[in-house]
């Protein structure tokens, strides 16, 4: 038979187990809370961003705070994020210049294949200068726009004979 003390310890213990669950329950909300709740609805379409944006958030000033935002291993990525981030952005930058000087000279340095490596390159500086924020000279844009015009202009007459 299990005596009244014995059984009072064991309700204690297991209070103290469950009362310790409840807290980590709670820090591990903090945690997410921390980390995913200073989002912002950004408006616009795939190319400028668009759908839930995360704001940046400040380094933590107290032990409490570095506990709650994920410890050092939280750091570390945002560090790393950010660090790729850059990275990506400085290589894009040296391979639309190479790229652009490529593209120059496409003609002369390619007898057989001068279409399909002319393509690839503009498609490619294209994507880069889209990605970097470039945006198109004026005077380019309406030049393909009336090349375009002028090719559907031809179509037209070419499918009325």
């Amino acid at each position: 038979m299990e005596k009244e003390w014995e059984r009072r310890l064991r309700l204690a213990k297991a209070t103290k187990f469950a009362e310790a669950g409840r807290a980590a329950g709670h820090e591990i909300q903090a945690r997410v809370r921390w980390g995913g709740s200073q989002q912002q609805q950004q408006r616009g379409n795939r190319r400028s961003g668009s759908g839930v944006k995360r704001r940046e958030q400040a380094a933590p000033t107290t032990a409490k705070e570095f506990i709650a935002s994920g410890g050092m291993e939280r750091l570390e990525r945002r560090a790393a994020f950010h660090a790729a981030k850059e990275a990506i952005q400085l290589e894009r930058e040296f391979w639309l210049g190479r790229l652009q000087g490529w593209l120059r000279t496409v003609d002369r340095d390619y007898a057989r294949g001068a279409d399909y490596v002319r393509l690839t390159l503009e498609g490619e500086v294209k994507r880069l200068r889209r990605s970097l924020g470039i945006k198109q000279r004026d005077e380019e844009r309406r030049a393909k726009t009336r090349e375009r015009v002028r090719r559907h202009r031809a179509e037209i007459r070419n499918s009325g004979s």
